[in-house]
């Protein structure tokens, strides 16, 4: 995969935009409709992505555990900034009633939802130190086998528990006393296993094959459930098996096409890079753009079918959220530094 001098990595640019956009599209596809339930289904790759880069960025990395401790505290201030900028617009438009300290701090620390992530990131921030020993010292057998075990206990096991149709196994795994969502370290070790062993090209292919037929077999699921008024959202959660290839495939996809991309034009490099840098941005603004446009334009919008307004609302969503934190990430550049 083609590097820059600094050793950044196009590709990563690349996976960042792509995920977010399909990140955006998960909450305007928020509609029980079949086409609402295809396109959740389909993006729900777009969150292991993420956890993916990570892995394969910070497992081999130097950093000191402090740097870790620094970058926590940094996430939950950026937590905290942003809970209190969407309180705001609650408090501004009448949508919040109860302003009493309680309110407030549950407001700061558990809204909005899409926040979750940024525990998770946190939590997996403070387990690094550990998981880079395993890292630095797990033969490639092992390697698998700690992926195969997170793997099975996180993704596969969680589905089933997560359904509640298999009391057997819900009961089975109480007794065990392991953590249930395993699903997000299954994926931090795996960006870490492609960073030091990667990929045959074979394994590859099997794992594009796996990927697409469990996202198909997923929607169809999907929709199955929903048309009966069963439990629909059993394939919706970022650990189950279908987000987990998902995000796999995806990423092995961007890596392997970029690799044979010649970066010979500094200028959209440089364009890339600094929209990629404004995805984090993205994923914190764009629930407060989709108010916005519902607050603002709501009754006004033409009624399309959702084949056709979840793309369309996603695209206006996401240009929106990515034109803002890139002016204001220029506007930050050009104010006097003291």
């Amino acid at each position: 995969m083609k590097q820059m001098q600094q050793g950044h990595i196009y590709a990563f640019d690349v996976m960042r935009l792509v995920a977010a956009f399909f990140v955006v599209m998960i909450h305007c596809a928020a509609s029980r409709s079949v086409s609402g339930l295809v396109y959740n289904t389909v993006a729900r790759f777009s969150v292991p992505v993420f956890v993916l880069i990570s892995g394969y960025i910070l497992l081999p990395s130097d950093r000191e555990t402090g740097y870790f401790l620094q970058k926590c505290a940094r996430t939950f201030g950026t937590l905290l900034l942003t809970a209190g900028l969407y309180a705001c617009y609650q408090l501004l438009t009448g949508r919040m009633v109860d302003t009493g300290v309680k309110a407030l701090m549950k407001t700061l620390l558990c809204e909005p939802s899409h926040l979750w992530y940024l525990y998770a990131a946190m939590a997996l921030y403070l387990l690094t130190p550990l998981l880079r020993v395993f890292h630095r010292h797990a033969r490639r057998q092992e390697y698998v086998y700690a992926l195969a075990v997170c793997f099975f206990f996180g993704s596969v096991v969680y589905t089933l528990v997560y359904s509640g149709w298999f009391p057997v196994v819900n009961q089975l795994m109480d007794n065990t006393k392991l953590p249930g969502p395993l699903g997000f370290v299954a994926l931090y070790l795996t960006g870490g296993y492609l960073a030091r062993f990667g990929v045959a090209k074979p394994v590859r292919r099997w794992i594009y094959g796996l990927a697409a037929a469990a996202t198909a077999a997923a929607a169809a699921a999907t929709c199955f459930l929903s048309a009966r008024g069963v439990r629909a959202d059993l394939f919706l959660s970022f650990f189950a098996p279908n987000a987990v290839l998902g995000g796999t495939a995806v990423f092995l996809l961007v890596q392997q096409l970029c690799g044979s991309c010649a970066w010979e034009h500094p200028r959209r490099n440089r364009i890339l890079t600094a929209f990629a840098s404004a995805t984090a941005g993205v994923y914190l603004l764009h629930p407060l753009w989709m108010q916005l446009l519902q607050d603002w334009f709501g009754p006004w919008l033409p009624a399309l079918a959702p084949v056709w307004s979840i793309p369309l609302r996603t695209l206006t969503v996401f240009t929106l959220s990515l034109v803002t934190v890139v002016s204001l990430q220029r506007l930050r550049r050009l104010l006097p530094h003291q």
